[in-house]
């Protein structure tokens, strides 16, 4: 994981994880804000929806 200081983002070429309430995405490559308002991810592998509800 690399982080830019000036530019307030990170990056990284490795394997990525993202969870969301709604769904989980996969991918390799990642190019982020600090904060996580943004990111891209570059090769998206698999995105797995989730049911927020059904544990409930």
């Amino acid at each position: 994981l690399w982080w830019d200081q000036n530019k307030q983002q990170f990056y990284t070429d490795k394997t990525v994880r993202i969870y969301q309430p709604d769904k989980t995405i996969y991918g390799t490559g990642l190019k982020a804000a600090q904060n996580f308002e943004w990111y891209d991810i570059y090769h998206i592998t698999g995105i797995v929806l989730t049911n927020p509800n059904a544990l409930e």
